[in-house]
């Protein structure tokens, strides 16, 4: 693991998706609670079994009095999904997904009542999409590998973060930050992340295994990766959990003229860029050849010739930018404008609340067309619809 020592095992989910281990490191006690989804068929998608296992996890360390710090840990792999995207397939079961945003707002607030007693530190590693961000973001610091990657992928499937990721974000990095990556979907990498104060070191861990790695030897090269990086993460994680001295987030942006000029800069590019993104014209003249060419090939019967065209959509949408889906962005603005209002103490004083609202938002957002053209273009197999048009 690292120069920590292992302790105790203070929980472990009936299911395998999370575990809690008390610590003791540099002279201090405290707990590593790690996520791994066991169906590897989701890309360690946080479900809501494993949800609900955070949940009982978090409530042992409630009751455990003598720890000063935990440590959230994933898992290092490639990619971390957020909730499985199945789920929202079709005419999804809506009761049952505010359920589950409900429990992962509940979830993060309840992790904010740790922070006066305990030092929370979230490891980020892989690319990671949607809720995977969401719950490492819980905790009040961060670190990160050096190939990290992260999305608030949401509004590019007509919805919108449903666990606080917008929230956090705004409490972290601002409201300009958090109408970014909510609105556009857009990547950071581990340079951005410290720079915009989402975390407060990258860890240079050694070089992930190429992609392109035959599968015969994957495994080996995935396994040699762990070995040596997950103990520098780890290390990198406690030092930061036990330090005397108080973390320090980085800021973006000055508060003098230069900052206010840098931040109305962001938020006229974003401007830019959502008008850009939600132009139905870019899409659907795309959307529209390429459903052409799908139709002749399936008069053909090339079959062949009809995977390679959904793949070059995919392509050709990603060069325009993947469209946005414009009551998801409408909801990020509004909420973002509502809530930054606020001085962050205000914030915490009723986080449950206002994350409550930002779950309602997403819940909202999954009965409309937009959401189920969203969702369909990841799922579908009809090259046409991988472009997907908000109308």
């Amino acid at each position: 693991m690292s120069a920590a020592e292992q302790m105790d095992r203070l929980y472990q989910g009936s299911q395998g998706y999370v575990s809690l281990d008390k610590l003791s490191y540099q002279g201090r006690q405290g707990a590593r609670l790690q996520y791994l989804n066991p169906n590897p068929a989701r890309m360690h998608a946080v479900d809501t079994t494993g949800m609900q296992e955070m949940f009982d996890a978090v409530s042992v360390l409630e009751k455990t009095q003598d720890l000063s710090f935990c440590i959230f840990h994933g898992t290092l792999d490639a990619i971390h999904a957020g909730a499985d995207i199945t789920e929202f397939q079709g005419e999804c079961d809506l009761d049952a997904i505010h359920s589950h945003l409900k429990r992962g707002t509940s979830l993060d607030t309840r992790v904010k009542g740790l922070w006066p007693r305990m030092r929370t530190v979230g490891i980020f590693t892989g690319d990671r999409y949607g809720g995977s961000v969401e719950w490492p973001l819980f905790a009040e610091w961060g670190i990160c590998d050096k190939d990290v990657r992260i999305q608030l992928s949401e509004v590019h499937l007509g919805i919108i973060p449903g666990w606080n990721g917008v929230l956090n974000v705004l409490l972290k990095c601002g409201p300009e930050r958090a109408r970014w990556m909510g609105q556009t979907g857009n990547s950071l990498m581990a340079a951005d992340m410290l720079r915009m104060g989402i975390v407060q070191k990258v860890v240079a861990t050694a070089d992930p295994p190429d992609r392109s790695t035959p599968p015969e030897q994957w495994e080996a090269a995935r396994s040699a990766y762990v070995e040596a990086s997950e103990p520098l993460l780890m290390t990198a994680a406690l030092d930061l959990a036990t330090s005397d001295e108080a973390p320090v987030r980085n800021k973006e942006f000055a508060a003098d003229d230069a900052g206010r000029q840098a931040r109305q800069e962001l938020l006229d590019s974003l401007e830019a860029e959502l008008a850009a993104r939600m132009d139905v014209s870019r899409y659907r003249a795309l959307h529209d050849d390429i459903a052409r060419e799908a139709s002749a090939l399936r008069k053909a019967d090339d079959q062949d010739a009809l995977k390679a065209l959904g793949k070059k959509a995919v392509k050709d949408v990603l060069k325009l930018g993947k469209p946005l889906a414009p009551l998801a962005v409408k909801a990020v603005g509004k909420y973002v404008a509502e809530w930054s209002k606020l001085e962050r103490r205000e914030i915490l004083a009723d986080y449950e609340d206002i994350g409550q609202m930002e779950a309602d938002l997403c819940a909202s957002l999954m009965a409309t067309e937009h959401r189920r053209i969203g969702v369909n273009a990841v799922l579908t197999r009809e090259p046409a619809d991988k472009v997907p048009v908000f109308a």
